[in-house]
């Protein structure tokens, strides 16, 4: 992924905040989905490669939803359309993050797969995944 803004407020020390911006239904759960991505965001920012700028205090996470929902113009290539729009702010979830990439050197690191669970949130993920027949 890409990140699609990074905001600088007024304050002193400086802070920042990462928004992504989502083209989708308006569901306040949308920023649990999204959790992992805006802190892999927040984390890659605050350990910069070369190319990457550093800011090193991301105190805000957050998703801002697009719903598109009427079409009220179309003109030579052109589209203009209404939106329903929603602001959720994240938190960050740095441990999560942790917590996740281990587990998923763990399963890449083990000689036959782990059979599905319930309780597992990745073999959870991946069953909402077929049941929206993402996959």
């Amino acid at each position: 992924g890409k990140t699609d803004v990074v905001v600088e407020f007024r304050t002193e020390p400086k802070k920042y905040g990462i928004i992504d911006l989502k083209t989708t239904n308006i569901n306040p759960s949308k920023i649990e989905n999204y959790k992992l991505q805006l802190e892999s965001y927040a984390t890659i920012f605050q350990n910069p490669n070369s190319k990457t700028p550093k800011f090193s205090n991301i105190e805000e996470l957050g998703l801002y939803l697009f719903e598109p929902k009427e079409i009220t113009q179309i003109s030579e290539g052109n589209c203009n359309m209404k939106f329903e729009t929603l602001y959720l702010k994240g938190n960050r979830c740095k441990d999560d993050l942790i917590n996740r990439i281990t587990d998923i050197i763990d399963i890449c690191l083990t000689k036959e797969p782990p059979d599905y669970s319930s309780t597992c949130s990745s073999c959870s993920f991946i069953i909402s995944l077929k049941k929206k027949k993402y996959i």
